[in-house]
This record gives C-alpha cells, structure tokens and sequence, in this order.
C-alpha cells in the first residue's frame, strides 16, 4: 500500500507542477495574480497601488532568458524584451522601463518603442485593439553602478492618465 501512495504522491506532484506552468507569467496572457498595472486619477497623482482591469503588458526576457521568479542575472549592455499594449483604441504615449532599487527609488529611466509584430499576444487576448504591433526590445544602454538586486517595470500613458506595469521583473547587476 506505501508504493501505491508514493505513486499517487508523485503523480500529484507531477500534476501541480504541469498546472503551475498554466500561471506563468512569461506567457502573453496576463495573469490575474499578476499586478499588472495600475492607473492614476490624474497625470500629476502617483500611480495607484491596486491593480486595474485591462492593461496589458508583460516584461518577458533579458538577453533571451525568460523571466521565471528569480532575479536574471545582468552585465553589460543586456536586451529586454516584452510587450505592451493600452488593450483600448487609445495610443500609448511616453512609454520608459524604469529600474528602481530596493527601497523603491528610481535609478534610471529608458524610453522605449514598442512596434514589434506580436501575433501571440494577438492571439492571447481576441478582439483587444492595439495589440499587433506591441512588442518591444530595448537594449539597456546603462545599468545601476552598484551591484545588487533592482526591480524593473514598464511606466506609460493613454490619454494624460499615467500607467504603470509591474509584473515582479528583477534583475541582479554583478560588476
């Protein structure tokens, strides 16, 4: 009977692991246990702490490493890669990825474009307008000088309203 309960644990163990990877959050679709973004009242309010309903976007590797929890370990001049998208008719506007330390100042700020064709994301989210051409790739043209771990996020706006996309990005900087 012992065998049959640790086949029965293994298979269950098996399970929950193939489910969990169903929540990943390098996948286009947004998760709900994601804050994926947050919107202000106005443009000079700081940005709300709850998640609102609707905004899309996903911050997904560094130099071709899917993001999966830890912190991705960087040099140099990485790559990031993601996507974002207003999820509305309305155009984004001052798009940046924005790297902030440990107590939550900002280090640096990075314009970014996207522009990139993404027909996963597309397919991710029928029907959502603005999504086609919502990836980006953004080679980081300087990192924090001191090594450590920094939080990275997406900042932006549609309409005057200010937008932020934090979905627990972290990078580790090594000198």
């Amino acid at each position: 009977m012992s065998v049959v309960k640790a086949c029965v644990v293994v298979i269950a163990a098996c399970v929950a692991s193939v489910l969990s990877a169903c929540r990943e959050p390098n996948s286009p679709r947004a998760q709900p246990h994601m804050a994926a973004a947050t919107e202000s009242a106005d443009a000079d309010a700081p940005v709300a702490s709850a998640a609102s309903s609707g905004k899309f976007c996903n911050i997904e590797a560094l130099d071709g490493v899917l993001f999966a929890g830890e912190p991705l370990t960087v040099k140099g001049t990485p790559t990031v890669r993601g996507w974002l998208g207003s999820g509305e008719e309305l155009a984004i506007s001052e798009p940046s990825l924005v790297i902030v330390d440990e107590s939550g100042a900002e280090i640096a700020r990075h314009g970014l474009a996207p522009g990139i064709k993404r027909d996963d994301v597309v397919a991710a989210f029928p029907g959502v307008p603005g999504l086609g051409n919502s990836g980006f790739e953004l080679v980081l043209p300087e990192l924090p000088q001191a090594p450590g771990t920094y939080r990275i996020h997406l900042e932006y706006s549609v309409s005057g309203r200010k937008r932020t996309c934090d979905n627990g990005r972290r990078i580790s900087v090594i000198p």
